[in-house]
């Protein structure tokens, strides 16, 4: 496997980008690059559709994850638990699954960083709890007076004043985290 070349890289994605900006017009899209192992840039432009980007519920996956895993740091092509976890959310009727590590501790959904509001701050879990460091949860760090990393546990999302869940494609979205039946989880 070889090193992509950054600065070929960037010439690549820019010609690309020319190349499918020409073609979409101000409509809103969302971009996906995704770079093989021998370097190989590839990207894929998808309209975005408002109604698939609304996010109004998420539950508690029933199955941790390693905070160790490397696959929970970076964004890569290798997202079988995180496929778990979405093909789970929809059998039970759920927006988003909200993941937990082996200590209990919330780290992230399955495409968004996990927020929690109380007395007008904002928390989100530390990457050392095991979750993926998103731009979108990066530039609220930055940018947002107040906004902190903290553990955080399933009863801090119950007893939040806010929950609210986002990335850079969303934004950052408030949703009701409910209980899914504990018979459901049986097959699990």
């Amino acid at each position: 496997a070889g090193r992509a070349d950054l600065d070929a890289l960037a010439t690549e994605v820019n010609a690309l980008l020319d190349e499918t900006l020409a073609q979409l017009g101000m409509a809103p899209h969302r971009l996906r690059l995704t770079v093989a192992a021998d370097g190989t840039p590839s990207l894929v432009v998808a309209p975005i559709v408002s109604g698939d980007m609304a996010l109004r519920t998420a539950a508690l996956f029933p199955v941790a994850m390693d905070s160790a895993n490397p696959f929970c740091w970076w964004k890569t092509t290798h997202r079988t638990y995180y496929d778990d976890a979405l093909a789970w959310s929809k059998t039970h009727a759920v927006d988003e699954p909200l993941l937990l590590n082996e200590r209990g501790e919330v780290t992230e959904g399955a495409r968004t960083s996990v927020w929690i509001e109380r007395e007008g701050q904002l928390f989100t879990p530390p990457l050392s709890s095991g979750g993926l460091a998103g731009v979108h949860r990066q530039y609220l760090l930055t940018t947002v007076p107040g906004a902190v990393e903290a553990v955080l546990t399933p009863d801090d999302l119950h007893t939040a004043d806010r929950v609210l869940l986002g990335n850079a494609v969303r934004g950052l979205q408030e949703v009701e985290v409910v209980e899914v039946a504990a018979a459901s989880l049986s097959g699990r």
